[in-house]
């Protein structure tokens, strides 16, 4: 057999080349063939997740909105209180639950918004889908058997008349407080404070979906031991996802420090108590303000700080892997923690 040449090899892979323009340009040919839409879409990034792992962008069905219908929430201003009364003769669980609201449509306007996952800006299926998550955690709490009220810290109109708008299961039990500005910590705190003397508060991150356990909780405990829960999250409530599984969460071999909600007995709070919080101006969602917040009530208020995560569940529900862009770390030099625990006190 002939040795075949370079030229040989050359020769033929001309005339593939040639054979095949004349069958795209061939009058008679039936085919239509257009190389504009033939040409291979560039692909700037590359995601490999394992099959557990994969991004489901609407993992929870979105809350309805409302049109002449009526939703029972109560809007107020900053320091307006709304009375709660209760039965102190009672030990029976009746929380009072704080949280906020922080519009991740508004933060994208700002280009505030970004994922390590996504690798690009987020787009509208994208923050709807974090939208449902934030508002489903709310319906989630307002359906839950120990919260008595749900008072929801807003900055913006357009936010308070968003969940105004929703047609929530339960919405007498919510309150809006309409602050119109950057909704920092402190100004939670003393809120608490002047509004919710005497009660046991819950106060949890937007995303926080309160779970079982909260039926072994006695009022009188926070009050005879002086004692505040600092506790760590669970995943999801019903369903895997990696991004919010695999880190922070209450597991006593592999605690990082994080917390997400904090439950106590609320006594008065004054600005000197707060005085860290006040000079950083920290934000709710600012990394590392769960540890200040501890190290606050355990060194300025006097409370026993104790993580009994393995008895009461606190959930993360953040599957869509997008977050604020620009968060500062706050706890540099004012910090603490609490391992998780079986006590209550």
């Amino acid at each position: 057999m002939k040795k075949i040449t370079k030229s040989t090899v050359s020769l033929l892979a001309l005339l593939i080349i040639l054979l095949y323009m004349h069958n795209i340009y061939m009058p008679g040919n039936t085919k239509k063939c257009d190389l504009k839409k033939e040409k291979p879409e560039l692909k700037l990034y590359k995601i490999t997740v394992k099959q557990s792992e994969k991004i489901e962008f609407f993992p929870y069905v979105p809350i309805e909105r409302i049109y002449g219908k009526t939703n029972e929430a109560r809007i107020v201003g900053k320091g307006q209180c709304v009375t709660e009364t209760r039965n102190h003769t009672s030990d029976n669980l009746d929380m009072i639950g704080v949280t906020n609201y922080i519009p991740v449509d508004i933060l994208r306007k700002e280009h505030s918004m970004y994922s390590a996952k996504l690798r690009r800006i987020p787009n509208d299926d994208d923050l709807n889908a974090r939208i449902a998550e934030i508002t489903t955690s709310y319906q989630a709490n307002l359906n839950h058997p120990y919260l008595k009220r749900l008072y929801i810290f807003v900055q913006h109109k357009e936010s308070s008349d968003f969940l105004h708008s929703l047609d929530f299961e339960n919405s007498s039990k919510l309150v809006i407080v309409w602050i119109d500005k950057k909704i920092e910590v402190k100004d939670e705190l003393l809120y608490i404070s002047k509004c919710f003397q005497n009660r046991v508060v819950i106060k949890f991150h937007q995303d926080n979906r309160l779970g079982v356990g909260f039926d072994k909780v006695k009022p009188s405990v926070f009050v005879k031991h002086n004692v505040m829960y600092a506790l760590t999250r669970h995943s999801p409530y019903e369903r895997h996802c990696s991004y919010a599984t695999n880190y922070g969460v209450c597991d006593p071999k592999a605690f990082s420090g994080s917390h997400d909600a904090f439950m106590f007995y609320v006594k008065e709070f004054t600005e000197e108590h707060l005085s860290v919080l006040k000079e950083r101006n920290i934000e709710a969602h600012e990394e590392g303000m769960e540890n200040v917040f501890v190290w606050i009530f355990r060194k300025k208020l006097n409370y026993k700080v104790i993580n009994p995560c393995l008895v009461l569940h606190v959930h993360h529900e953040h599957c869509v892997p997008i977050r604020h862009r620009h968060r500062r770390r706050v706890d540099k030099n004012h910090s603490n923690q609490a391992s998780p625990t079986k006590k209550l006190f």
